[in-house]
């Protein structure tokens, strides 16, 4: 009776909330629901013949848990997964009212689902999933975590309660995971020492020196395993979602009988990213790269995908709680900012002017500043881009209208 409710009084409240604010108030229908009913995502989760895959670590969750479902799509499963960022208890529960209707749980042959790092040992290590993906741990976000050592001791605790583990044997962390149940994906000895690779946090520990699914080609995309060598074309999206497909292609491995690999050529022929992270948009006529910067690596990372730019939107919000972490990206070489805006414009200026980098204009009213950016003539040569962080992501977007 108590999930009845549930599902009743959140499904409600979704559509309530989405009548006054387009798509906002994500999380409130899953709070309430946890409140009338704190086993809602368990019940459902059971329901699902093939199990829970759960998806988690610092950086790239988003990514390839979109990967994956789209590859087990296309492999004939139906699958259950909770949207982009949805990734803490309120979003999981919330996904559970949104994947189903009246007062029905969701039905689906499978669970894929983002967990953030934090809540993975004490929501998603109960659950006991059949397979969990772990990413990497970046030096990020000490506000909440202190220590990386805190996020690799949550997912070392996903990884003991999972029947199987598909770990990033590049980030030297991961390959401390003692677990006979443990297969590694990642870049070859070439391809790990490329700059437009990922940096992980520091260890006195070595990567994995033999992996299980080894990408040692990037165009073609070129994975190999002991039994078979997967040779794909992928749109660029840089080496670190080149790395977030593996980890997708090696758990469908794992978790489908019978894999196909032509049906694998159709999900990277029309692999759609997470909007946001490198997506392409057009907005007022022009087409335009969304750039979400979360960390100092994602920073670094897509500075090299900016490159190209000929005019620089950048907008640093209040989910950058401390923005002394700033001054540990290095901006040299980075064309100047045309306009930049945000609660923490200011310090960033200043980061920037002490890499030699110029902000044109400072504008402290985030819709006039993206007005303004938007009117500008068309990028003669190279591209618009827009350099955001997730607060001012989430502006963007109510502000413009943009749906992923």
């Amino acid at each position: 009776m108590r999930t009845i409710i549930a599902l009743a009084v959140g499904r409600a409240v979704r559509k309530l909330i989405r009548v006054f604010r387009h798509g906002g108030g994500s999380a409130v229908p899953g709070t309430v629901a946890s409140i009338i009913q704190p086993k809602l995502f368990q019940k459902a989760i059971s329901k699902f013949p093939l199990g829970l895959v759960v998806i988690s670590g610092s950086s790239g969750k988003s990514s390839t848990t979109k990967f994956l479902v789209q590859i087990l799509q296309e492999q004939g499963l139906q699958v259950f997964t909770n949207p982009s960022t949805a990734n803490i208890k309120q979003g999981l529960f919330s996904a559970v009212l949104q994947g189903g209707r009246g007062l029905a749980l969701p039905k689906a042959d499978i669970a894929v689902v983002e967990m953030d790092e934090a809540f993975a040992l004490k929501i998603g290590a109960p659950l006991k999933p059949r397979l969990s993906v772990l990413t990497n741990v970046m030096d990020e976000q000490l506000d909440r975590f202190i220590d990386s050592e805190y996020v690799l001791n949550s997912l070392q605790g996903l990884a003991l309660e999972s029947s199987g583990v598909i770990a990033n044997g590049n980030d030297p962390k991961l390959s401390s995971i003692a677990n006979d149940n443990v297969r590694y994906f990642g870049f070859d000895e070439t391809l790990v020492n490329n700059e437009a690779a990922p940096r992980y946090a520091f260890s006195v520990a070595k990567p994995i020196s033999k992996l299980d699914y080894e990408i040692n080609q990037v165009t073609p995309f070129s994975l190999e395993t002991d039994s078979r060598k997967i040779e794909l074309d992928l749109p660029d999206r840089g080496l670190h979602m080149v790395l977030n497909f593996a980890a997708a292609v090696a758990a469908a491995l794992e978790l489908v009988e019978n894999f196909d690999e032509k049906k694998l050529a159709t999900s990277a022929a029309n692999l759609e990213g997470v909007f946001g992270r490198d997506s392409l948009e057009n907005i007022n006529g022009v087409e335009s790269r969304i750039l979400l910067v979360q960390n100092r690596e994602s920073f670094r990372l897509n500075l090299l995908r900016a490159k190209n730019a000929d005019q620089l939107f950048m907008a640093i919000g209040t989910d950058v709680k401390d923005p002394s972490w700033l001054w540990g990206v290095d901006f040299n070489g980075l064309r100047p900012v045309d306009i930049l805006t945000g609660h923490h414009a200011i310090p960033m200026k200043y980061r920037l002017q002490s890499c030699g980098v110029e902000a044109k204009t400072l504008v402290s009213d985030f819709d006039e500043a993206l007005q303004s950016f938007i009117e500008l003539e068309k990028p003669v040569s190279g591209e618009r881009i827009f350099m955001v962080t997730a607060d001012t992501f989430r502006r963007m977007k109510r502000s413009l209208e943009l749906s992923s």
